[in-house]
């Protein structure tokens, strides 16, 4: 079976991160669906489906949102042979998403030593000062804030596509 491990780390100091959350797609740009088992932390492959969804109410649970863990890691198992494009879509609390995408073949040569583990780098929120104490700009004040309620819409974003990817499911079934 053919499986890959993402990391999460610090660009500033090396940590690993937990909580960020990236998208895998398909050479067509299509989103993969996994499924996620919570007994061994593990993201599979689904092969049958074509929509993605979080059902609370299973023990496994279909998405096509990757969430690293407490310790900064993801394990994805079971992707068929291909290229495909991780792609962050949520950055730890503190730090700056990645906005470039990673892309990722897994062949034949992607077993043992060579399973792909692919370290993606998130810069930390550094807040401006000035070198001499002086009272900040406000247009730095003014990008601070910005920066937060962006942070605020993605999650409130994040919590609204969930409740709706529950719904579908309701209609679905």
């Amino acid at each position: 079976m053919t499986e890959m491990f993402v990391y999460k780390e610090s660009r500033n100091d090396g940590t690993r991160l937990p909580e960020m959350s990236f998208t895998i797609t398909d050479e067509q740009g299509n989103p993969v669906l996994l499924y996620y088992n919570e007994a061994d932390h593990t993201y599979y492959y689904e092969s049958n489906g074509d929509y993605c969804v979080m059902d609370k109410s299973l023990s496994d649970q279909r998405c096509c949102e990757v969430v690293t863990d407490a310790m900064g890691t993801s394990h994805i198992a079971g992707l068929p042979y291909g290229q495909y494009t991780i792609t962050e879509i949520v950055a730890p609390f503190g730090y700056l998403i990645d906005s470039d995408p990673l892309k990722i073949t897994i062949d034949v040569h992607s077993a043992g030593e060579n399973t792909p583990q692919i370290t993606m780098l998130d810069s930390k929120i550094v807040p401006p000062t000035t070198q001499t104490g002086e009272k900040l700009p406000k247009e730095i004040i003014i990008m601070a804030l910005c920066l937060i309620g962006s942070a605020l819409t993605i999650e409130l974003i994040r919590i609204e596509r969930k409740k709706y990817d529950i719904i579908t499911k309701e209609k679905l079934s």
